[in-house]
């Protein structure tokens, strides 16, 4: 059977993944002041991806999906 939420946060895990490789692949195209408002973006989808894996194992383990 699938589970729907299971889907939706592996949908919006892996959403996160790619925002953030993308925003890490910017990084090397700015100067030092654009840099570090760039870098800040990466940590904040850095956190955004914990954040969605962490809501998915949790979902798997309580869901048992």
């Amino acid at each position: 059977m699938i589970c729907s939420e299971r889907e939706r946060l592996t949908e919006e895990y892996f959403a996160h993944v790619l925002r953030f490789r993308d925003v890490v692949l910017e990084l090397t195209a700015y100067a030092v002041p654009s840099l570090i408002r760039a870098y800040r973006t990466s940590e904040d989808w850095r956190i955004a991806v914990v954040q969605a894996r962490l809501a998915l194992k949790q979902h798997r383990t309580e869901h048992k999906c």
